[in-house]
């Protein structure tokens, strides 16, 4: 199917977002903020194009008479949950922190 050729942009969004969600988690330099802003826009940004990927699976699907692709709407839903977990960890990390 002609659907089936966007899943590997989907899985390297994944495989990015796990990188950028450890690359958080140990990081432990001088520059957090920075390191944190950087991540959330790179998270946003794969959110974004993500979504228009599936937009296109939708157009592609509907301009073929084919059914949508509901395996590519899962990697969708995995890719926008890491994208909200890195972008809440900052908030997460500091309630965990003792004071």
């Amino acid at each position: 199917m002609i659907v089936d050729d966007f899943r590997p942009i989907l899985f390297t969004f994944i495989v990015f977002l796990f990188v950028c969600l450890f690359v958080s988690i140990f990081y432990k330099g001088k520059h957090k903020f920075i390191i944190g802003v950087a991540m959330s826009m790179m998270s946003l940004i794969c959110t974004i194009t993500s979504a228009k990927t599936m937009w296109d699976i939708g157009i592609t699907a509907d301009e073929n008479n084919m059914v949508g692709d509901p395996v590519s709407f899962n990697l969708f839903l995995l890719v926008f949950g890491l994208s909200i977990l890195i972008l809440n960890y900052p908030f997460i990390l500091k309630k965990d922190l003792p004071k």
